[in-house]
């Protein structure tokens, strides 16, 4: 068992990189390797990949397991000598040192104890610099990776963007490497989740969410979808829908071209893709311009179907949405203007209390429909 330890030892010591780095290499990888899932290999009754039986462990194993000098889950592990290693140009030119550093970071950063230290948020800093100037696709997969774990801690978010890691980003979902752009729209969603976050992105990188929108194609292909681009397509809409609860985005998004394949995806068979579509229509509908392109583009009749669903989350949006949407009709009639219908602008107005029935008949026909729906997946 290859400890963190033991690869600390070896960093301290001088000019570790050039001396010892096919060692280090070594222990980087038995390190990594003994702390990443591992994939079940496809099992077959012929050939290589027979299954051979397993020998039950012993007590002496058992023992070795549990040896003292493993880490303690209470206590920070020292991050300091893999991070100022990164930040020496000696390790960013050797080739295949620099990624497996990158990968230990990134499995470091997994625990919550390791990400608040000092030590971490002077990650930042050199991860940023790294994506800028590394044109190696496993380095920025790993830096981006790394951003992604950083990032729990929203308090960090602010000072990366601060310091331009959106530059990188921008890049990198611009880019034909899938694996890199699935790990930026990864880092992107993180951001965008917090107020400041999706703030500084409509105000600084107004180009971000028309590239967003690319990545959803069309809607629902009309072919066979394999995982990466499911993958990609679903977290684009994720950072769109994070966006879209930002009114400055709204317009972007839409002059961007999103309400026609937005409107198709209520029909996504993914559950996720689907309740993000449904609740980027939700926020989107309060804009009047966007409400009008939503409803011409026949967004009523899949959110109708949302309600009688099988996901409460997504009959929760896709009720919301359809308020939004048909609601303010009821504002037009009360006023006497044209509806989005057609109606006449000299129309009859409606009496305050007539128009709070028809508001409230409304009301209870999206709640009977969620209902309705409860009940025939119960009895179905």
């Amino acid at each position: 068992m290859v400890l963190l330890a033991d690869i600390n030892k070896l960093l301290r010591m001088p000019r570790a990189v050039e001396l010892r780095g096919e060692e280090l290499c070594f222990l980087l990888d038995s390190y990594t390797a003994e702390h990443e899932p591992q994939k079940q290999q496809a099992y077959s009754p012929f050939g290589p990949n027979l299954r051979k039986p397993v020998k039950p462990p012993t007590p002496e194993d058992d023992a070795e397991l549990r040896t003292p000098q493993a880490p303690r889950e209470d206590v920070p592990e020292d991050l300091a000598p893999i991070i100022h290693s990164l930040s020496s140009e000696r390790t960013w030119t050797h080739r295949d040192l620099c990624p497996l550093m990158l990968k230990a970071l990134r499995i470091l950063l997994r625990k919550d104890l390791n990400r608040r230290t000092k030590v971490a948020e002077a990650a930042a800093p050199m991860l940023i610099q790294l994506m800028e100037i590394t044109r190696d696709p496993a380095v920025a997969k790993e830096c981006v990776s790394c951003f992604i774990n950083l990032f729990y801690r929203t308090e960090l978010i602010m000072p990366a963007l601060r310091r331009h890691v959106l530059r990188p980003l921008q890049r990198f979902i611009s880019g034909t490497d899938r694996d890199l752009l699935l790990g930026a729209l990864g880092v992107l969603q993180c951001i965008c989740y917090t107020k400041g976050g999706r703030g500084f992105v409509c105000a600084n990188a107004p180009d971000v969410a028309p590239t967003l929108v690319q990545h959803l194609g069309e809607g629902v292909a009309s072919t066979y979808e394999d995982d990466v681009t499911l993958q990609i397509k679903r977290r684009a809409m994720e950072t769109l829908h994070n966006l879209s609860t930002d009114g400055r985005a709204i317009a972007i998004m839409r002059e961007a071209g999103i309400i026609p394949p937005l409107v198709s995806l209520l029909r996504h068979h993914s559950v996720v893709v689907c309740r993000a579509a449904a609740a980027t229509v939700q926020n989107m509908s309060r804009e009047v311009r966007s409400r009008q392109e939503i409803r011409a583009q026949g967004a009523v009749i899949p959110l109708s179907d949302l309600l009688v669903g099988t996901d409460i989350s997504s009959q929760a949006v896709a009720a919301g949405a359809l308020f939004n949407i048909i609601a303010p009709d009821f504002k037009q009639a009360e006023e006497g203007g044209g509806g989005s219908d057609g109606a006449p602008e000299n129309g009859p107005k409606l009496g305050e209390d007539e128009d709070e029935t028809r508001l409230k008949d409304f009301c209870d026909m999206l709640s009977n429909s969620i209902a309705m729906g409860a009940i025939l997946n119960s009895i179905s």
